[in-house]
């Protein structure tokens, strides 16, 4: 019996056709048919399900050979040219899932509570506001609703 390169947790560059490699996590599936399960198959017919960082939650059961151990040094300047991104509509969320994956190297206990950003509406006391007044709380800053 063979042991498993990934684990339930891991940090990885994940590669889904179409798009680049994008930071993720090693996660159990949300949904059936193989609900709770980050991993299915054996062999070379092994598949990982993943959850991409900074990507609105997506996640992708991908082939072992679409995934690449997430690195400290990939989170750099200097990381591998394949780990880069150069269409610009992608560059912003790309280097957040960089900064979000470094983090979670930070923090391995609960990798999860990296998947999203958590943003958080202010309510006056008082009750309706103007839109002008409304805040969005994004990961402790604080910035206009309107922005």
């Amino acid at each position: 019996m063979s042991v498993s390169p990934l684990r339930e947790g891991d940090v990885v560059w994940a590669h889904q056709k179409g798009y680049p490699w994008w930071p993720a996590v090693i996660s159990p599936s949300p949904a059936n048919p193989n609900q709770g399960q980050w991993q299915v198959g054996v062999g070379k017919k092994t598949r990982y399900h993943c959850t991409f960082l900074e990507w609105n939650r997506e996640r992708s059961w991908l082939e072992g050979t679409e995934y690449k151990k997430f690195k400290r040094e990939d989170g750099g300047e200097g990381r591998k040219k394949e780990y880069n991104v150069k269409r610009r509509e992608y560059k912003d969320s790309h280097l957040v899932a960089i900064e979000l994956a470094l983090q979670i190297l930070d923090d391995p206990s609960n990798p999860m509570k990296y998947l999203e950003r958590k943003v958080d509406v202010l309510i006056a006391e008082e009750g309706i506001l103007e839109a002008e007044d409304v805040c969005l709380v994004i990961e402790n800053e604080v910035v206009p609703a309107t922005e």
